[in-house]
């Protein structure tokens, strides 16, 4: 089925299973149609309010969504990690130009189509339709549930998550060592920098990150008195 099926197979076992399931209706001119992209940290790949002419499916790597639309002020208000079929959303939303900015965290590997072929095979295929847009419907509760938390907790707690998803997302060995510069906070958080500059010092003071310049380096143990502080201030899933 051409290399994207191949691509596929070799897969670990939870994305490909995923995607076989996803596909198994699909018909070979579908997969056949995909290239399969590797694409290096920082990469922009989708702009917000460009014809959404292409389906991109993240198999490898990190993405974030970025918001540019209050001037000056950039926020990374999603990240999204493998398996995740970026393009849908505006399918089934009968929308012709992209809702977000997408850019690469991590090196990453997407396979990506035209939308027409996408869209003609998707809306057709009842199995795959539902995935997507149960895929969708978590996603737009997570928003609503991520901006409504925002707006009650401290720049603290809100830093606090940041570190917690960085940790869960980077540790090996019961440790990690992260650099996120001041912009990526800011982008991040939507907090100032120097709100930042003041966290950080706070927590490194009480022992709950330690720090070398800008890399934070969090042990287990600090993780866990991270999560602890973010489990006693609100219910998570």
């Amino acid at each position: 089925m051409g290399s994207a099926k191949d691509y596929i197979l070799s897969l670990p076992r939870r994305e490909r299973e995923y995607l076989l399931d996803y596909f198994k209706n699909a018909p070979f001119w579908l997969l056949d149609s995909f290239h399969i992209l590797r694409l290096p940290p920082k990469t922009t790949f989708v702009d917000e309010g460009a014809d959404a002419r292409d389906i991109f499916i993240l198999v490898e790597g990190n993405v974030t969504a970025i918001d540019y639309r209050v001037e000056e002020i950039v926020y990374r208000h999603h990240e999204f990690t493998p398996v995740e079929v970026l393009g849908a959303m505006e399918i089934i939303g009968d929308m012709d130009t992209y809702m977000t900015t997408l850019m690469t965290i991590t090196s990453s590997v997407i396979l990506k189509c035209s939308r027409n072929k996408f869209e003609k095979w998707l809306l057709s295929d009842l199995h795959a339709l539902k995935i997507q847009s149960a895929t969708i419907e978590r996603y737009l509760l997570q928003q609503v549930r991520k901006e409504r938390l925002y707006l009650l907790l401290t720049g603290r707690e809100r830093l606090a998550i940041v570190l917690m998803r960085l940790y869960e997302v980077y540790s090996e060995n019961n440790s990690s060592t992260i650099y996120v510069s001041r912009k990526e906070f800011v982008e991040t958080t939507g907090l100032s920098e120097r709100t930042i500059t003041r966290i950080l010092k706070e927590m490194e003071a009480k022992g709950i990150i330690d720090r070398r310049g800008w890399e934070i380096i969090i042990s287990f143990q600090q993780y866990q008195m991270i999560k602890k502080m973010i489990d006693e201030r609100i219910l998570e899933e």
